[in-house]
């Protein structure tokens, strides 16, 4: 019987409106960074969102010095503003609300495990209200780690009281981050790929039935 459901953030419930580039590569193409993509995101992440910061000045400054960018005032502000553009308009897919709503009415727990700022938090509040109907918020700064760190998965365990990994699915668009690691531990796990028809589909192998 599963007791738990824990979900990714970003792009498995919810999504940037009004952005359609990645801030990622807008940070790369104004500082003409050519380090991997992927290499990038891992440095942002490590830095920016394990960390509660004192201002977002001082949380870019450190950025840009991972980078190996010079953190001028005009460059940190560069940098905030791409961010800024990136962390407003946040939108949550239709289907959330109601998801969330049918499996609370089948006694299960909501978690979130997700890798994002102590800036994110507020926005995401304002913006969408979506923390309201989560048990379990668990964002990446308050534990000094991102994922795939498997001591997200087992702090969420702790602060659940759900310790049976068996009886959780972990939901996620990015297999490395969400789905790899939650099976290591023997947590169930769905690979979300934005098609919410087969994601019912997925909870139903689970007997979990939902509209």
């Amino acid at each position: 019987m599963i007791k738990l459901i824990i979900f990714d953030l970003w792009n498995t419930l919810c999504y940037r409106e009004s952005y359609t580039s990645s801030a990622i590569r807008e940070l790369e193409k104004a500082f003409k960074i050519k380090r991997p993509h992927e290499e990038v995101i891992k440095i942002f992440e490590k830095v920016v969102q394990t960390k509660i910061w004192e201002t977002e000045y001082d949380a870019y400054s450190e950025l840009l010095r991972e980078l190996g960018i010079n953190p001028t005032k005009d460059n940190v502000l560069k940098v905030i503003s791409i961010r800024s553009k990136a962390e407003t308009h946040i939108v949550l897919y239709d289907f959330v609300v109601p998801l969330i709503t049918q499996l609370k009415k089948q006694k299960i727990k909501i978690g979130i495990i997700t890798n994002s700022s102590m800036f994110i938090r507020g926005v995401l509040e304002k913006e969408t209200k979506l923390l309201k109907h989560i048990d379990y918020p668990l964002f990446s700064y308050e534990l000094g780690t991102i994922k795939p760190d498997p001591i997200l998965y087992l702090e969420m365990q702790r602060i659940s009281g759900v310790s049976n990994p068996s009886e959780i699915i972990m939901i996620g668009d990015n297999p490395f981050d969400d789905v790899y690691p939650a099976l290591d531990l023997g947590i169930n796990a769905i690979h979300f790929t934005g098609d919410y028809k087969k994601l019912k589909k997925e909870l139903k192998k689970f007997k979990i039935i939902v509209e």
